[in-house]
């Protein structure tokens, strides 16, 4: 989604004692207008997948904050492994954000290690989901 133009943030929040709800922060301005076509796309599945979750059983929410004077929106969901998803996605923006100031084999580092650890932590969504209902 970053790379299709969105400005996308994700973060942890404690809700509660020993709950954790992990958010993927958007830009409203950015939702009304997409920067591509792609964006608009990646930005309905993400939707998508967040209401399957929702219908799964997962408990989401959405939280509304105008932290710069501009609105963004929160989507979150308290599902553990998505912990470890926000720390990916934190590591991909940091990534992307100095991908100028990186050289050709660093990149190419970061990029082998990202996909390694998108494997290594690849986890049933829909059985975690099950597994915390109960």
């Amino acid at each position: 989604m970053v790379e299709s133009g969105f400005s996308l943030s994700a973060r942890s929040k404690h809700i509660s004692v020993g709950c954790l709800a992990n958010g993927f922060t958007f830009r409203v301005n950015e939702l009304l207008n997409p920067p591509t076509e792609d964006a608009k796309k990646l930005f309905t599945q993400f939707l998508a997948e967040f209401e399957h979750f929702r219908k799964l059983g997962a408990k989401v929410y959405t939280d509304v904050q105008m932290p710069d004077g501009s609105l963004s929106i929160t989507y979150y969901i308290e599902v553990s492994s998505f912990s470890v998803i926000v720390s990916q996605i934190n590591d991909f923006l940091r990534h992307f954000t100095n991908i100028n100031d990186q050289s050709e084999f660093s990149i190419d580092a970061f990029e082998h290690r990202f996909e390694d650890d998108l494997k290594t932590y690849n986890n049933s969504i829909k059985d975690e989901i099950a597994n915390s209902l109960h």
